[in-house]
């Protein structure tokens, strides 16, 4: 089983887009997978375009929670629902290109390693790579984690990584940094647009 988790909010002019494309990557190396689209109190028709979605492909499983809990709480909903061998987390808003998930479960099957991890590459303006940059800093200073500026959301983790993901019980989560904490044998993939390439593993 592959779990591919997708937190939601306000999506509403992306869904049959982020669904189709979803569908298609993972039909494209395995015939056994759920799609858990976590709807993070979205106001607009994200909710009613992902029950449609639904109706069509039985794979696809929705939670909707509550109110708006936030992307991170959103992922940690997921990770504690998914029920595949393998999870990746990816992002609602397409920038993070669900068509490399199969090189990154071909990575984490057939290489030996426990989690995969996607870092994007030119896509930031020059103030929100700054302020990135400094966050990474900050982060690597207080928690002596030294691969954050490899850190993403769009990852994939087999089911021991998953399983001391779900036992670590912050109350402020950072899941790119949790990741990295837990340990565990990790490769990094390069995403430019349309273009990703294997990088040294860490």
């Amino acid at each position: 089983m592959f779990s591919l988790i997708i937190p939601v909010y306000n999506e509403e002019g992306l869904i049959e887009e982020l669904v189709a494309r979803s569908v298609k990557a993972l039909e494209s190396f395995t015939p056994n997978y759920e799609i858990l689209f976590i709807n993070d109190g979205s106001t607009d028709s994200t909710l009613r375009k992902l029950i449609e979605a639904r109706k069509q492909y039985a794979r696809i499983k929705i939670v909707d929670l509550s109110r708006n809990f936030g992307h991170q709480a959103a992922f940690t909903a997921g990770l504690e629902m998914a029920l595949g061998n393998y999870v990746a987390m990816m992002d609602g808003d397409l920038q993070d290109p669900p068509e490399l998930l199969a090189e990154m479960h071909r990575m984490i099957k057939d290489e030996g390693f426990d989690i995969v991890s996607g870092k994007r590459q030119g896509r930031k303006s020059k103030r929100l790579k700054i302020t990135t940059n400094l966050f990474h800093a900050f982060f690597k200073r207080v928690s002596g984690i030294e691969d954050m500026e490899n850190s993403g959301n769009f990852s994939i983790m087999n089911r021991s990584a998953v399983n001391a993901m779900v036992q670590m019980k912050e109350t402020i989560r950072y899941l790119p940094g949790l990741r990295s904490f837990i340990g565990f044998n990790k490769a990094t993939l390069n995403i430019f647009v349309k273009t990703a390439w294997k990088v040294n593993p860490k």
